[in-house]
């Protein structure tokens, strides 16, 4: 019997090469299967990440600008083969850098796919 995705779930997340305290605090989620397949194209490219952390980034903690000021989490609607999704709004988007958003993507795209313990039951 397969089992779905919990879309509903929200991990925290800290990056591993976080090294500034106090962390930032990533709140991410598995996407669904419409959104993988449209975010993850030819492989794991830094772009198939950073369209995961689009659709997969639900809000964070801790996070600055460069002037340490909070950055505001905003996100923006889209529309994608008929379904309306809330996606991170590209000016918060573009102010994570690029190192961060592979790993986050990385993890976004585990929590999208079963495992192998899952496939099993």
């Amino acid at each position: 019997m397969g089992k779905g995705i919990n879309l509903a779930k929200t991990e925290d997340y800290i990056c591993s090469i976080d090294a500034d305290d106090p962390k930032t605090v990533w709140k991410i989620s598995a996407v669904d299967s419409i959104a993988v397949s449209i975010s993850v194209g030819s492989g794991r490219s830094a772009e198939d990440m950073t369209e995961l952390v689009r659709f997969g980034l639900k809000g964070f903690e801790n996070f600055p600008d460069s002037e340490g000021k909070p950055i505001v989490f905003e996100t923006q609607p889209l529309s994608v083969k008929g379904e309306l999704y809330q996606v991170v709004a590209r000016k918060v988007l573009k102010q994570i850098p690029v190192s961060y958003l592979l790993e986050l993507g990385t993890r976004i795209l585990a929590l999208s796919t079963l495992s192998e313990d899952q496939r099993k039951n």
